[in-house]
């Protein structure tokens, strides 16, 4: 039996404390706590029985803001789902984007995704529904998640890109952004990583004290609601190459 250091270890298992990777032709060796989970590491589904079908679903979730105009500018801001299941030239097409809604701007994000949370927790664990008049279980997971650039950092629960790490996928400087000689493994976010932080910053007493050690890890003072999913919150929260660029 293999298990990783932070992971629950008997004290019969072999323990793994040290991983060796290759950077600038080079071989280093690091903490085995700078690598990637696997999802079935952190992630438990249900057990479905064998005898009906079962279909899984990916869906990725598109979260963009805009304005409207008449007369003044209103701040809009849209939800959209799209089936990651479906071929990549079929995905494209404008009709297989499903508006989920939209939030005017004095709305607030969180109410307006519950609903959506809720029955996604639901197909989480599988659902037994009717397809093609045929009993069958049906499981659906958060896919990806693609947003602007500042509500991008907002569903990893990082800081946005104006703090000194506001990047939501690695650790690195605010100065350091076009520095293309990094070794990404030892400054990469890790979920279970930050999952720790969190806990951290949960525990402390008050919202300043709260966004006091958040901004230590360069972290919001609250996880995403999406968080309530099954998901890696740095790896399935995509970058916004152009966002990225024009900031």
């Amino acid at each position: 039996m293999i298990v990783y250091q932070h992971q629950y270890v008997s004290e019969t298992a072999l323990r793994i404390t040290k991983i060796i990777y290759r950077y600038q032709s080079c071989w280093h060796i690091c903490d085995v706590i700078f690598s990637y989970q696997y999802p079935s590491d952190y992630i438990t589904l249900r057990l479905l029985p064998s005898s009906l079908p079962v279909y899984k679903l990916f869906i990725d979730l598109y979260y963009d803001d805009f304005d409207t105009y008449r007369n003044v500018y209103h701040l809009l801001e849209g939800i959209y789902l799209q089936f990651r299941n479906m071929l990549f030239h079929k995905r494209k097409l404008l009709k297989n984007h499903f508006v989920l809604g939209f939030v005017p701007s004095s709305g607030n994000f969180n109410e307006f995704i519950q609903p959506f949370i809720s029955e996604m927790k639901e197909f989480e664990q599988g659902k037994l529904m009717k397809v093609n008049g045929q009993d069958a279980w049906v499981i659906a997971d958060l896919g990806v998640v693609t947003a602007d650039l500042p509500q991008g950092n907002d569903m990893a629960g990082v800081l946005r890109h104006n703090a000194m790490k506001g990047c939501h996928t690695r650790l690195v400087s605010y100065n350091s952004l076009t520095d293309f000689n990094q070794d990404l493994q030892k400054i990469s976010r890790y979920h279970y990583v930050t999952n720790y932080q969190f806990k951290e910053i949960l525990r402390e007493n008050g919202i300043s004290a709260k966004k006091h050690l958040g901004s230590q890890y360069d972290l919001r003072p609250q996880p995403s609601i999406l968080d309530n999913l099954k998901r890696d919150r740095h790896l399935q929260t995509l970058q916004n190459v152009y966002h990225s660029v024009d900031q």
